[in-house]
């Protein structure tokens, strides 16, 4: 099962995040590459909202892809199977140029819509 950020959002799903809270920020979750990019401060619950840009994009569907890389168990259906490689494909895209931000985001939403 794969779920997109707005239904990790609602209230009624909260129960399921497991490792990570949406007070968790995303410079905990992510590590130092996102800390550079989106601040110190910004949570997993105020990433999973973000639009305006490529890079708030990416946040978002990263976001949802490393909780449904919790929630699913290994060798599971979702195109990302361990919350590493979402980390993984996240910092390469913010180590790249524009188009490979643009190319993981997309990535990201359609492993998200299952």
């Amino acid at each position: 099962m794969a779920w997109h950020g707005s239904m990790w959002s609602s209230p009624e799903h909260r129960c399921h995040w497991k490792v990570v809270t949406p007070n968790t920020t995303v410079a905990m979750a992510f590590g130092p590459l996102a800390a550079q990019r989106y601040g110190s401060e910004l949570t997993l619950g105020e990433a999973l909202e973000g639009r305006g840009d490529m890079y708030r994009t990416l946040l978002r569907e990263a976001t949802a892809a490393l909780l449904n890389a919790y929630y699913n168990a290994p060798g599971g259906p979702f195109l990302y199977p361990t919350t590493a490689s979402v980390m993984d494909h996240m910092n390469g895209a913010l180590l790249s140029s524009g188009q490979r931000v643009l190319l993981e985001g997309a990535r990201f939403r359609r492993a998200n819509a299952g």
